[in-house]
């Protein structure tokens, strides 16, 4: 159901800078004070992380209840939002298999291959009831920041990036689904921090490099429904720093990109114990730049103090409400083209997806593998590996164990052979099963402690034959240095992803093993 679109005319303040602002929410549900909070404050934007996901059921639901809340508060369409890049980046990858990570699809590098992804993607989104995905990342990679962008971003070449990305958007265009290009002007052109899952730039004098604006070109040209700017730091004289005041970043996007839609900030989350960098200056200068909305993760508290920040700014003569105007024009307008979106998109059925995501991971199985390699892994992992998946939080995440099962036991099995699962609750080394007498094993886990029992039992294994940790957190691998243990992170509950994982243990990591496979004869 559409609502009529208002104009800043008949909006209060406190609508406009609701307008505004992308917010996070605790709970899995529609609880009291959140929407107390919504009607107070006139949030027009929701940005849905894991912490809201349980299961599909409870998100559909959790949806409607926002869409509802946020329109009558409003008067305005909502915007509900989260972040499905793919690969390890899923705000709810335990919904379903994800498409290969961003990285594979532009390996892939056929613009088909990225339509039909953004197809799964918007399709998976609005199966959920959201109806904007942060994506996609059109960062090229430098030498220095490659660590760190390189698996989140398409490519290494700036063409390949835009083409890519421009089948990535019209994709999930044609689901339904708006999308925001980020990180404007590319991470890659300068230096970056990795700050809890977020890029801080360093920028110099010279970031507006042509080979790191055509991708955003090509998503403006492709009608990308935002365009993020990322958090950045300037450098000046003496190796000091201070927070970027976004107007060069607007000026350019305006003035020589022609661009008149939706400019957002990255996501304002944990940012407080970067050096020079705040939330509340991150605030300030996004406004007085020509910043339409603000984007927030988290810490709802943070988010209405700086709520209030702007408030006072505008009422203080700071900031003029004709300047809050234009922001408001523009995000009405981007929800208006969005409801048309939805209201015109191409339905995907369940198992057209499904085929589509076998289609991809096929497609991505052969960037790592050729034909004789697949045939080769499935009959040594059938003879010779037992998979372990300990699982510990099964009062957090109802939903856990029944994915884990599906995706890796399933696509495992489908893939690789039989697999041994058991779910490790958390208790001490009796709860643990029997190790194998030879052959490899495979711990996929969640995370890594190393004075837990899981722990002990893995270095057991250890000494017995080759082991390796497949870990759902890929930050958790530096945790393994001085381990008798290979780990190795799990890009996505993808079958790409997982058959990449085990290919590269067997292939290259595991030496003992790759020995065995290569005299052996089939």
């Amino acid at each position: 159901m559409s609502v009529p679109m208002l104009s800043p005319g008949s909006m209060t303040l406190a609508q406009k800078i609701g307008q505004m602002f992308a917010v996070s929410l605790h709970g899995l549900s529609l609880e009291p004070e959140t929407a107390r909070m919504l009607e107070e404050f006139r949030f027009g934007s929701v940005y849905l992380y894991n912490l809201n996901y349980v299961n599909p059921d409870y998100m559909r639901h959790f949806c409607r209840d926002l869409q509802a809340a946020i329109r009558e508060n409003t008067g305005a369409e909502p915007l509900l939002s989260g972040t499905y890049e793919g690969g390890e980046v899923l705000r709810f990858g335990l919904y379903n298999v994800s498409i290969p990570s961003a990285r594979a699809v532009g390996r892939m590098g056929d613009p088909a291959d990225a339509y039909l992804a953004g197809r799964v993607l918007g399709a998976q989104l609005a199966d959920l009831g959201l109806n904007f995905n942060w994506a996609p990342i059109l960062d090229l990679p430098n030498a220095q920041n490659a660590f760190s962008i390189c698996q989140r971003s398409l490519s290494d070449d700036s063409e390949r990036i835009a083409s890519v990305g421009q089948a990535l958007i019209r994709g999930m265009h044609t689901s339904g689904i708006g999308c925001a290009a980020k990180h404007f002007p590319g991470m890659g052109a300068c230096s970056t921090l990795y700050q809890r899952g977020h890029f801080v730039a360093i920028r110099g004098k010279s970031s507006f490099q042509p080979e790191h604006i055509r991708p955003f070109q090509a998503a403006i040209a492709a009608g990308a429904d935002a365009i993020v700017v990322g958090n950045y730091l300037q450098n000046i004289r003496g190796g000091s720093y201070f927070t970027g005041d976004y107007q060069d970043v607007c000026r350019y996007l305006r003035e020589e990109l022609g661009y008149d839609g939706v400019i957002a900030t990255d996501a304002i989350q944990s940012l407080d114990d970067v050096p020079a960098l705040s939330a509340e200056s991150i605030v300030r200068n996004a406004i007085r730049a020509d910043v339409d909305l603000l984007v927030f993760g988290y810490d709802t508290r943070r988010q209405l103090q700086l709520y209030e920040q702007i408030y006072r700014m505008v009422e203080d003569g700071q900031i003029s409400e004709e300047r809050l105007d234009q922001s408001v024009v523009r995000i009405l307008t981007m929800k208006r083209r969005m409801a048309a979106l939805r209201a015109g998109a191409t339905p995907m059925t369940w198992q057209r997806q499904t085929r589509s995501l076998h289609v991809l991971g096929r497609k991505a199985l052969r960037l790592y593998g050729n034909s004789a390699v697949i045939p080769r892994l499935r009959q040594e992992v059938q003879k010779r590996v037992q998979v372990y998946m300990p699982f510990y939080r099964q009062e957090d995440f109802v939903g856990f164990r029944r994915a884990l099962n599906c995706c890796l036991g399933d696509v495992l099995c489908r893939y690789s052979g039989q697999v041994a699962c058991h779910y490790y609750s958390g208790g001490g080394a009796e709860d643990l099963p029997p190790l194998p007498e030879s052959g490899a094993v495979f711990v996929v886990c969640e995370s890594w402690e190393p004075d837990s029992p899981l722990a002990g039992w893995v270095r057991s294994a250890a000494a017995r034959g080759p082991t390796a940790c497949l870990l759902l957190c890929p930050s958790e691998t530096e945790h393994f240095a001085g381990e008798p243990v290979t780990a190795v992170s799990l890009d996505s509950l993808s079958d790409a992803s997982i058959v990449e994982a085990v290919h590269l243990l067997l292939e290259e990591e595991l030496p003992n093993l790759q020995k065995d496979m290569q005299t052996a004869s089939y």
